[in-house]
C-alpha cells in the first residue's frame, strides 16, 4: 500500500503571510474591477465622453505616448534616487551614496530593468514628438 504524505503543519507566521498575500491580491482585483467599470461604463455613459473616438485621434495617442514615456523616465529616476538614498550613510553626500550603490552591484543586478525603462521612456517620448510634428 502507498502511504499518503503527511502535510507539514503551517506556522502562524506562514498563515499570516498567506492571509496578507490573499488580502493584497483581493485589493488589486477589486481595484482592477473599479478601473474597468470607470473606463467601460462611467466615462462613456455617465459623462458622455467617447473614449474610442478620442483614442483614434493621432494627437491624443501621441500625447499619451509622451506621457507614458515621461512616466517611465520618472519611475527610473525615482528608483535610482531611492537606491542612492538607501546607500548613503549619515554625513555622506549623494555622490558617495551613488558610489556605494555601484560598489554593491545594485545597478548591474537591475541593469535590464534600467535599460528597459530608459530605452522605453526615450523611445515613447521621441515617438510621440514625431507623431505630433
Amino acid at each position: 500500500m502507498v502511504q499518503a504524505r503527511r502535510k507539514r503543519q503551517e506556522t502562524p507566521e506562514e498563515r499570516e503571510a498567506r492571509r496578507q498575500s490573499f488580502s493584497k491580491g483581493s485589493f488589486y482585483l477589486v481595484a482592477t474591477i473599479v478601473v474597468i467599470f470607470v473606463l467601460a461604463y462611467f466615462i462613456p455613459e455617465v459623462l458622455g465622453i467617447d473614449l474610442a473616438g478620442l483614442a483614434r485621434g493621432t494627437s491624443v495617442v501621441a500625447l499619451l505616448r509622451i506621457a507614458l514615456g515621461i512616466l517611465f523616465l520618472g519611475i527610473l529616476a525615482a528608483s535610482i534616487i531611492r537606491a542612492v538614498k538607501m546607500f548613503t550613510l549619515e554625513g555622506e553626500g549623494w555622490m558617495q551614496g551613488l558610489r556605494n550603490a555601484a560598489a554593491t552591484h545594485l545597478f548591474s543586478r537591475d541593469f535590464i530593468s534600467i535599460l528597459f525603462l530608459l530605452g522605453g521612456g526615450i523611445a515613447l517620448v521621441v515617438w510621440g514628438v514625431i507623431d505630433l510634428l
